[in-house]
Parts: structure tokens; sequence; C-alpha cells
């Protein structure tokens, strides 16, 4: 051990004696105080108004705000008296912390120093490339308007409130709209992959590290979420940081139960405001912790159980305390089944793997194969860290497992996104497995050597991968530029579904929408021919039928613009109109815009 080391390591020794109880206990009524003043001072009415008054608030904003400012009230009490209480019942240092890993080499530092530096690069590389759906309406709905607005409403599911928020700074600071509205997620994708390897290097050896980490860096999905508009890498970041807490007090290594009990709350508070299914990892987070307790006595301590128990219940003050001002609207939103009274596919388990399956298969070298043998391995994984911590195994796998649950009973759709959260965890647990495996066969030298020249070979064949990544998440921009290049004068632009909304709200065409089959008929061109654009047919299907049928019966298709969102190509349909004899050209249609790609 170097003096500089020991130097630190007094430091830090002489720090802690300066930090008595008592000391402690002083800052944290005076934070609470001042908490407690400002919930007993801030007004409901007055605030509500100053907030509608600087464009916040959505729908009935007077009555649903005040309501609001009362919730919030309640949080900070609630809060300040969480404070307070820690010194009392969270003991700031541990007595017997078991340092699980040593401090990282000069080596392995620069190694992952590389990792996230070239993450970076994969993951800013065109990154205003085809917004799809889920961004657009985010963008025109929340990110180009006032902050106030933003940060107290939640009009709809695709509100993500912390990520909204965020854009906005982004928007104002950088010219390229489309570039400032992904920047956030591509920021939270890049230090996620800082918080795999320091996850994994808490629970593992560092070859495994830095595996797991090359491997989520070269991810085409982790590129690809990280070039997408949405919460989902934020959650990703946030779930990861509050689990390496959770695991730190769960194995009794944490030097500073408090400070990681807080952490954690503070952690998962951010994780819940990015996204609102972390509420549920949370939920899963309990059961890890009722389960270890029972399995292990020495849990069942005062100084082990009381920041373990604490630390979610901090982590759902802290959300009550983001999410009061908008609570009311949140609840409403939230109760609300997806396409209610509609028998949609993406309600299905079947299809969620279906979709599951594909997309891997698609993104990973040797497809459905490599997706089987994957399976294999992750088990193998599962096994493998099940006999080492199941309390760990269990951090990892039971907030997906809730999650999926919950989901379907709420009637939601079963989207893979929804889990996107669990992927660092799935990536431990198979790098795990195929290291097993691999020693398992050929022993523990040359079966370390062929495990480890294979993770080589997969992060190569990952990378390969990853300009698919880049490409349009959905092309709605070719799709208008080939129809406005293809349309004669008096032929009729319909813009179905979801797709009316991109068009005349985004990309300022004034084309009319339908919302039923006899609606489309009076829009269709007798004498010209009539375009229809949409998207996602299992949605259109789902939603308008007759519409659907019309479609494949009296119509070509005329283009499709490939997407990377699942199902989420742009498909541009074709009616000829009655008189097609007069129009003996009808079926050419004109060339694409240059740069357009079938």
């Amino acid at each position: 051990m170097s003096s500089s080391t020991n130097g630190v390591d007094v430091a830090r020794a002489r720090n802690a004696a300066n930090r008595t109880p008592a000391s402690d206990g002083h800052r944290a009524r005076i934070v609470a105080a001042l908490a407690a003043a400002a919930a007993l001072a801030l007004p409901p009415s007055a605030t509500a108004a100053a907030i509608v008054a600087m464009g916040g608030g959505g729908a009935n904003a007077m009555e649903t705000l005040r309501a609001g400012v009362w919730l919030l009230k309640l949080a900070l009490l609630l809060t300040a008296a969480a404070i307070a209480l820690t010194p009392t019942w969270l003991p700031a240092r541990a007595t017997r912390a078991v340092s699980r890993s040593a401090a990282p080499s000069r080596v392995e530092a620069i190694v992952v120093i590389g990792l996230v530096l070239t993450g970076a690069a994969l993951r800013l590389h065109d990154l205003g490339d085809g917004l799809w759906i889920d961004e657009i309406y985010t963008l025109v709905d929340y990110v180009r308007t006032p902050m106030a607005r933003i940060l107290t409403t939640v009009d709809s599911q695709n509100q993500h409130m912390l990520y909204s928020a965020l854009a906005r700074v982004a928007h104002d600071l950088i010219a390229d709209e489309r570039t400032a509205l992904r920047l956030p997620a591509a920021l939270f994708g890049v230090a996620s992959l800082y918080a795999t390897w320091r996850f994994s290097r808490a629970i593992t050896g560092t070859g495994e590290a830095i595996l797991a980490t090359a491997l989520l860096t070269m991810s085409y999905h982790h590129v690809w979420f990280s070039q997408n508009a949405r919460g989902y890498t934020g959650l990703l970041l946030f779930t990861l940081l509050g689990t390496t807490c959770l695991i730190r007090l769960l194995e009794g290594s944490s030097r500073a139960p408090r400070r990681d009990a807080w952490l954690y709350a503070l952690w998962m508070a951010l994780a819940t405001y990015v996204h609102v299914t972390a509420a549920l990892s949370v939920v899963g987070h309990v059961l890890v912790i009722a389960i270890a307790a029972g399995r292990d006595p020495a849990l069942r301590v005062r100084e082990r159980l009381a920041p373990l128990l604490a630390a979610p219940v901090l982590a759902g003050l802290l959300s009550l305390l983001l999410y009061a001002i908008v609570l009311p609207q949140l609840l409403e939103v939230l109760l609300v089944p997806t396409m209610p009274e509609t028998s949609v596919e993406w309600q299905s388990v079947r299809w969620m793997v279906a979709e599951t399956l594909q997309s891997l298969g698609g993104a990973l070298p040797g497809g459905l194969v490599t997706v089987g043998l994957a399976g294999v391995v992750l088990l193998t994984g599962i096994a493998s860290y099940w006999r080492q911590a199941p309390a760990t195994l269990l951090a990892m796998l039971l907030p997906g497992l809730v999650t999926a649950v919950a989901v379907v009973a709420m009637q939601h759709n079963l989207w893979p996104r929804f889990f996107f959260f669990s992927a660092a965890f799935a990536v431990v647990l198979a790098v795990r497995g195929g290291v097993v495996l691999c020693r398992g066969l050929l022993g523990y030298r040359h079966g370390s050597t062929l495990a480890w020249t294979g993770g080589a070979l997969l992060v190569a064949g990952s990378a390969l991968t990853l300009p698919r990544a880049w490409a349009p998440k959905q092309d709605f921009e070719g799709a208008v530029a080939f129809v406005d290049a293809a349309r004669r004068p008096g032929d009729t632009v319909i813009a179905l579904d979801l797709v009316h909304g991109i068009t005349s709200g985004y990309l300022g065409r004034d084309w009319p929408g339908a919302s039923s089959r006899s609606e489309m008929e009076s829009l269709e061109s007798r004498d010209a021919r009539t375009w229809a654009l949409y998207t996602f047919p299992i949605r259109l299907r789902a939603s308008h039928p007759a519409i659907f049928d019309l479609l494949e019966r009296e119509y070509t298709s005329a283009r499709r613009f490939d997407a990377t969102v699942g199902g989420g190509d742009v498909v541009v349909m074709m009616r000829e109109p009655s008189s097609a004899a007069d129009h003996p050209d009808s079926s050419a249609f004109a060339a694409p815009p240059a740069g357009h790609v079938p």
C-alpha cells in the first residue's frame, strides 16, 4: 500500500471522527426545520395561481394544482420528520463492514475510461436522425412548452417528467432541436455504462465486470435506447445506482449505512421521476429485503435491518415529494387502461415474448441461434448467483418480475421497453453463465481463456450491428416527401390514426384524417388518386378494423419506409381513381427523393 493511500485513509478517519452523532443530529434538525417551515408557509391557492400564470397546469389547472400543492405540503412535512429521525434510527457508520472488492488498478481504470469514451462516441453519432412517434409527441406536447407546464402537467403516459425537463434545458442550449431532444437519453446511456461497471464490480470479479461493460458499450439495443428521447436509459442508470446501494446494505459491505439508505432513496426517487414504473422496482426491493431477512439471521439486528427498512420508505417519501404537485393528474392517467374496449396484440404476453425474441435475434450476431444459446448461458448465470448470493440475484430479478405482473394486471400494453432497466442485470448474469460453462467444460485455466476470447468475439460481433441502430426510428419525413413528390393536382392525401397528429402537428401538412370507413370513403377522390399513410398496423387493425379492411381491399402499397421501432414502418398506400383509364401513367409512382432508401 502506498503512502498516498495511507494519507487518504488517515484523512478519512479524521473526518469521520469529527462527524459526531451530535453534530449529525444538529444538521439534520436544521434541515428538517427548514423543510417543515417551507411546508407550513406554502399557500396552496396563491401557488396554484402563480403556476397557471407561468403557463403551468393541465386541464382543470387551478383545482388539480391546488390539490397538488396540499400534497406537496404534506410530503415536505413527512420528509422533514424523516430527516429529523434519521440520526436516531439509522447508524452513520457500520461497526463491521466487510469490503467485497479492492480498489481498481490503473489498467482497469484506463480500460473503463476507454469504454465510456467509446460509448459516448457511439451514442452521440447521428443523434438527431429519424424521430419516432413518441419522441415527436414529447417534443410537441412538452419540450416546446414552458418549464412550468412540464413540471406541473401529466396528461398522458408519454410524459416522463424528469426527461422532459432535462430535454427542455437542452432545447434552450442547443440549436438542433432533435439533437437536443435526445441528448439526455445519450448522457444517461453513457453514465449507465460506468454504473454497470461499478455494480458488476461490487458483486463479481474484475474480468466479468469489464466484459459486461464492454458488451453493453457495443450493444445495439443500448445504443438504440441511448438515442431514444424517452426516460428508459435514465431508468436503467438510476436503478443500477440504487440497486448497488441496496446490495451493499444487504451484504454488510456498507461502511456508511445511513448514507447508503439515503442514496438508495435518492436514486430510486429519480428513477421514479424519470419513469413512474420504477416504483414497481422499489416494491421488488421490498420483497428482496423481506426474503433476505427471513433467510439470514445476521440481517435481523438493528444495525443491519434499520437501514434496509428505511431505504424503500425514504425512496417513497422522496418520490412523493417529486410527484406531489402532479399526483392527482398522474393517478388519473395511470388508472386508465391502454386502448380500453379494444383487443390489441400489444396486451398479449405471447406477443411480447415473440417481439422480444425477434428484436434480440435481429440485433445479435447469429440471430435466434445466439438468442437460444444466450438463454442457456443466462440460466447458468442465474444458478451460479443463486449459490453465491441469493439476495443479490433476487435484487436483479424481482423488480422485473413485479413490473411484469403489475403491467399485466393493469391491462397495459406489454412493450418490451418497460424492462430495459434490467438490461445490465441480464448482461451480468449472462457473462457469469458463460464463464461458468467454459470453465466447466475445459477447466479453470483453459475455460477462462475460452470465456474471455469468446466474450471479445461477441463484443466485436455486436459492434457490426451498430450501424442499424443509427437508422431512422421512423421515417415520417421520408414518407411525406415521397407523397409530396408523387402526388398530382387533385390527389387526396389521408393521414390515418397516429400519422395524422404527426403530419399536422409536426410536419405542417393539412392532410385530413379519418376515424371511420364512411368518413374515409367521403374523403376519397373519385377523379384522382387517393393516398393514405399509416403506421403500426397492429394498432390500426385493432382500433379501426373497417378502415384497415378498406386499405387491404381497394388500395395498393406504394412505398414502405422501414423503421427500427418494432412494427413502426411508415406505409404509403394508393387508390386509383374510378376513371383510371383516363390516366395511363397512374401506376407509375414518382421517384423518391434522394437519400431515402426503401
